[in-house]
C-alpha cells in the first residue's frame, strides 16, 4: 500500500522549516553553515527513504529531534527519531515492530541509533501525547513527557508533515488549556512551568548521573552549556514574545516553532531590537567546531581526563560566555519588553 507521504515535495520537509526570518546570515559562520548543509543532506535522505517505503500503517508521523532537528549535526551524531503511532497502546509487539520497521528502512543510510535507554528508543501514540488526564502529573512516564517536550524544543518532520503539523496543534492545545475556575491562569503558564521543569530536570540529571563514566558525563555537561542552554532560552524567548500578543498568540507560537532554536533566538533578538546575537552565534560557532573535532571529543570523553585540561577549560569558558549573554538578554526582556505577569512567573 502506498503511503500518503509518497508524493509530498521534498521542500515540504527539507527547506521551509529553517528558512531565515531574521537579519542574521549564518553563512557568515562556517561551522554552523556546514552543519546545516550536512543536516539538510541527511534529512533529505531520511525523508526520501521513508517516502519510498511502505511503512507500518499505524505510523501517524515521524520527526527528527536532537542535533539533526536543530540542523547542527556533525559526523557521528545520533539520529533521534520521534515515531508517533495512531491508536492508544505502545506496549504491544506491533508497536515495537513499527519502530523497528522505520530503522530497517533507514539502515542503508548508516545512521547512528539513539541510546537504548533514552526517550527516542520507543514509539509514542497520539493518545499518550494528548492524554488530558496526564496534565499536571509529575509522575508521568518520562518517555512520553520527553517526546512531547522534544516536539516543541527542536523537532522537524520527515514523514507526513501535515500530520506533524496537526499533532503540534494538539500539543500546543494540550499545554495551553486552562482549568475552569474564576481566575484561570494565562495560556502560557503551564507550558512555561514545564519548560523550566524539563530544562532543570536535565540539568540536575547531568550534574549527578555518572553511571556511564566521567567522560560521558563531561560530554553531557558540554552539551548542557551550549545546545541545551540555547534550546531553553529560545523557547522561553518565543513564549515571552507571544505573551505580548492579544490576537491568536498560540497560532503565532506554532508558526515560530518551525524554526530551529538558533533561528528562534535570532528572531527574538531582532524583534526586540537588541544587540548581542553575534556573541551567541560566535559561541555557537565554536561549539560546533569543537563538536566536529575528533581530537577534542576524544580528550573530552576520556574518563581519566582532568577538569583542568585545555580541552575542558576551552568549552567551559565558551559555555560561560554563551550563557552570560543569554542571561543578559533574557533579563533585559523581563525588565523592558515582556508583560509583568509573564516576567514575574519566571520567579514565583
Amino acid at each position: 500500500m502506498t503511503q500518503p507521504w509518497a508524493d509530498r515535495s521534498e521542500s515540504d520537509v527539507v527547506d521551509h522549516q529553517w528558512e531565515s526570518r531574521s537579519t542574521t546570515h549564518f553563512s557568515d559562520y562556517p561551522a554552523i553553515d556546514s552543519a546545516m548543509l550536512h543536516s539538510r543532506r541527511i534529512l533529505s535522505k531520511i525523508s526520501d527513504a521513508l517516502a519510498n517505503t511502505n511503512l507500518d500503517p499505524r505510523i501517524h508521523t515521524i520527526a527528527v529531534s536532537g542535533s539533526l532537528g536543530r540542523m547542527e549535526a556533525v559526523a557521528g551524531s545520533d539520529c533521534d527519531l520521534i515515531v508517533v503511532l495512531q491508536g492508544k497502546d505502545d506496549a504491544d509487539t506491533s508497536a515495537s515492530a513499527a519502530w523497528e520497521s522505520v530503522w530497517r528502512t533507514l539502515a542503508p543510510i548508516g545512521l547512528k541509533r539513539p541510546r537504548a535507554d533514552g526517550v527516542f528508543a520507543t514509539v509514542a501514540t497520539i493518545s499518550q501525547l494528548l492524554d488530558a488526564s496526564a496534565r499536571g502529573r509529575i509522575d508521568e512516564a518520562i518517555p512520553t513527557f520527553g517526546k512531547r517536550f522534544q516536539l516543541l524544543w527542536d523537532a522537524q518532520p520527515v514523514c507526513l508533515p501535515e500530520n506533524f503539523k496537526n499533532l503540534m496543534n494538539g500539543v500546543i492545545d494540550w499545554y495551553t488549556a486552562t482549568p475552569s475556575e474564576p481566575e484561570s491562569p494565562p495560556w502560557w503558564r503551564y507550558l512555561l512551568n514545564d519548560l523550566m521543569r524539563y530544562y532543570r530536570s536535565l540539568s540536575v540529571n547531568c550534574q549527578w548521573d555518572g553511571s556511564r563514566g566521567a567522560g560521558r558525563q563531561r560530554m553531557r555537561s558540554f552539551k548542557m552549556a551550549h545546545s541545551r542552554a540555547v534550546m531553553y532560552a529560545a523557547l522561553l524567548g518565543l513564549l515571552g514574545e507571544c505573551s505580548r500578543i492579544d490576537n491568536s498568540p498560540t497560532s503565532r507560537l506554532q508558526s515560530l516553532l518551525t524554526m530551529t532554536p538558533l533561528r528562534r533566538l535570532a528572531f527574538c533578538y531582532d524583534a526586540s531590537g537588541e544587540n548581542g546575537f553575534e556573541i551567541v552565534a560566535g559561541c555557537y560557532e565554536r561549539f560546533i567546531e569543537m563538536s566536529d573535532d575528533d581530537e577534542f571529543r576524544r580528550q573530552l570523553t576520556h574518563d581519566e581526563q582532568e577538569i583542568a585540561s585545555p580541552a575542558v577549560q576551552r568549552w567551559i569558558q565558551n559555555g560561560n560566555e554563551l550563557r552570560s549573554e543569554l542571561a543578559r538578554f533574557l533579563l533585559q526582556q523581563m525588565q523592558n519588553r515582556w508583560p509583568g505577569n509573564f516576567s514575574s512567573a519566571l520567579l514565583v
